[in-house]
Order: C-alpha cells, then sequence, then structure tokens
C-alpha cells in the first residue's frame, strides 16, 4: 500500500463504502478530501488535512512544527537542544555500560564522525533525510562495516533522546544495513605459528603464544586477570565477554608453561586496580605494541596477520584437529552456533570417515553391553 509518508505520520484516502483507509493510488471510489494519520503521544489520531495532495502535505509540515513547540495530540513540548550535547549525554550513559575498549571506539565515532556531521544542529530538526545524507556522504569514503557502525550508533543516540523528550522519533530507523562480506583470514600452518611467536619481542610473545592457545579476543586478554587463572586445574577463566558469558577455557601444555612461566616472574602485587596477567602491556592495543606485533608478521612473512587473526587460527586448529564445531562454539564463547560454521572448512579431508569409525565403536561398544543390561531389566522385572 503506498502513502505519502513523513517521519511520524502519513497521508492516506477513505474509501467510499465504508471509509476504511486506501493508498493515495487507490482506482476505487473515495471520500472527498484527504487525511492524515499523525503518530504522537503513543497512539495514532486522524484528521482530516484538505481537499488536495498539497493542502495535506502543508498540513502535515505544520503538525511536525506544533509538535516541536507545543503540546498537542497529547503529546508534551521538547527540549530544544544541540546534537551535539545530546551525543555527550549518550556517551557519559553507556560508559557505565560499555567495555573500556568499547566505550573509547564509541567515543571516537561520536565526537570525530557525529558530531562534525551534524554540527550547530539541534536534534529535533534532524530528519530522515539528513540521515539518508549522512550515509550517502559515506559511502563515497568508507567501507560498509564501518557505516553500519555509523548508522547503529546514530540510531542509538537518537533511541535515548526519543525517551528522554529531545525529539519525538528516530529518523535513523528504517534504514537497513547492507550486508558486510565475511573477510577471509590468512591461514597459516604449525610451523608457520611457530615461526611467529619465535620472531615476536619478548615483551609481547607471551600475549601472542595465550592467543594461538586459547582463542582470548583481544580485550579479553589484556583484561585477564591471575584470579581467573587456574593452573593446578589447567585453565582460565573469562569472567567478561563480548556476549556478555562467562565462560572456561582449557589450557593447552605451552599455554600452561608460558603462564607458570609469567607468575614466577609477577612482580609486587598491585594493592590498588586489578592483577592483570599482561601488566607489563597496557589494557589497551597501543601503538607500540601493535607495531611490534607488525614487525612480528612482516619477519615471519605473514604481513597481512591481524591479531584478531591469532583467534581464527586457534578455531582452525581445533578443527582440523577434528574437534566437533558444537565444542568449538563453546571454547570461542560465540553467541550462536553460525559463528563457528565459518571454520567448517577447515575440518580435515578425512573427517566423514572418522565419524563413521566413531560410529562403529559406539555401537560395537554399545552391543557388547546388551546382553547384561537385558538380563539385568529381566531380573528386576521377576
Amino acid at each position: 500500500m503506498k502513502r505519502r509518508r513523513s517521519a511520524f505520520g502519513s497521508i492516506v484516502r477513505r474509501r467510499a463504502s465504508d471509509g476504511k483507509v486506501v493508498p493515495l493510488d487507490y482506482r476505487g471510489a473515495t471520500r472527498p478530501g484527504y487525511y492524515v494519520r499523525i503518530r504522537a503521544g503513543g497512539g495514532e489520531t486522524w484528521r482530516k488535512a484538505g481537499d488536495s495532495l498539497a493542502e495535506a502535505t502543508d498540513f502535515l509540515a505544520k503538525v511536525k512544527r506544533d509538535l516541536h513547540d507545543h503540546s498537542v495530540y497529547g503529546t508534551t513540548p521538547i527540549e530544544d537542544r544541540l546534537f551535539k550535547q545530546v551525543a555527550e549525554e549518550y556517551l557519559r550513559a553507556v560508559e557505565r555500560t560499555h567495555s573500556p575498549t568499547t566505550y573509547r571506539d564509541e567515543c571516537n565515532k561520536v565526537r570525530n564522525v557525529l558530531v562534525p556531521a551534524f554540527k550547530g544542529r539541534s536534534i529535533a530538526s534532524i530528519g530522515g533525510r539528513d540521515v539518508e545524507l549522512f550515509i550517502e556522504e559515506r559511502a563515497a569514503s568508507v567501507a560498509i562495516a564501518t557505516r553500519n557502525r555509523d548508522l547503529s550508533i546514530l540510531s542509538s543516540v537518537f533511541r535515548r533522546a526519543v525517551k528522554l523528550g529531545h525529539c519525538r522519533e528516530n529518523p535513523a530507523r528504517g534504514f537497513s544495513r547492507r550486508k558486510e562480506e565475511a573477510r577471509a583470514f590468512p591461514y597459516i600452518d604449525v610451523a608457520g605459528q611457530r615461526r611467529l611467536v619465535d620472531q615476536c619481542h619478548e615483551s609481547i610473545r607471551p600475549l601472542v603464544v595465550i592467543a594461538l592457545e586459547t582463542g582470548l579476543r583481544q580485550g579479553e586478554l589484556l583484561r585477564l586477570e591471575w584470579s581467573a587463572v587456574d593452573l593446578e586445574r589447567r585453565r582460565l577463566t573469562v569472567r567478561k565477554s563480548k556476549t556478555k558469558r562467562p565462560r572456561t577455557v582449557p589450557l593447552t601444555s605451552a599455554a600452561l608453561a608460558t603462564l607458570q612461566v609469567l607468575l614466577v616472574g609477577r612482580g609486587a602485587v598491585p594493592m590498588h586496580g586489578p592483577d592483570r596477567v599482561f601488566a607489563a602491556i597496557p589494557d589497551r592495543w597501543a601503538g607500540h605494541t601493535r607495531r611490534l606485533f607488525v614487525v612480528a608478521t612482516k619477519a615471519a612473512k605473514v604481513p597481512d596477520l591481524r591479531f584478531h587473526d591469532l583467534r581464527h587460527l586457534y578455531a582452525a586448529n581445533l578443527v582440523r584437529a577434528g574437534v566437533p564445531i558444537t565444542d568449538v562454539a563453546q571454547l570461542l564463547g560465540h553467541a550462536t552456533l553460525a559463528m563457528s560454521l565459518r571454520y567448517a572448512n577447515h575440518a580435515p579431508h578425512d573427517a566423514g570417515t572418522r565419524a563413521v569409525d566413531a560410529l562403529e565403536r559406539f555401537k560395537a561398544a554399545a552391543g557388547s553391553a546388551t546382553p547384561s543390561a537385558v538380563q539385568g531389566r529381566s531380573e528386576a522385572a521377576a
């Protein structure tokens, strides 16, 4: 059904026979004049807007101005606030809920991208067309993934503004996110992974080893505390993760040996603040630390490798070793199984044969236990 829409209402016709709403291009008999459906004050209000489409359009524009300045149709006046002010209030609000890394990224995005794009504008004056122009401008210079993040954060700012009464509606709502192409990570065999570890500077080598042996995310590694590491039981616990769910990761022999060395050289326990495992490295991926990793990747002849790819390598190693995808998802802390299915192509070529062999062993073991189990049930029945 086609209707003349605005950010908060639509222009329609009414059918002559029963008065029901019909689109503007309805070919049957309609009642005289045009009508508007206004969404305000938590409900909907119908009004006759004029005898012509132009009059209806002007009426709708006038209602929008009235909604901004006065209390009409059950709404209250909105406070005229600059977008910059509302955006800064949003950042102060999410600081309590976001991780430090996510919060820093959102601060950079809001202050360096969104605020300059709507500089000097009141948040109530920004409409869908303004958001569309912003998206088109960003499309000329950034990738799809970056545009999607921009739009998501912009929509979050407007959602909070609507909730607090700074504007009537979220103009970023309804703009679809473009599908992002999954980045194919460069796979390195086990020998190449060892070569990368050997080329790392001694200050970041333990970090790289634990990343390859546990699959922890960068932020999870840098926030990891000794209280979450159990060397006796050979496991560590990720308490704060991207999915907000804690998980336990068993330690390989290489990970255990590396953590034992770090524990010996631990030094004094801090009286204030977290007792981090990688205390020698800043709790963010700083420029110096990043440069050391880039130097190591070039020396190991894998210049396209990112630090996050170490997590992918851990998952690929698990799949190549024959670990079921469900177990891989649990170890990585994925929210959905679909996130882990991208590693399925690393399954060994004889995965089907291994599965059938495992099935045969299971049936053989179950078959050998059948007579005694049946006898036991018979005796119990007697």
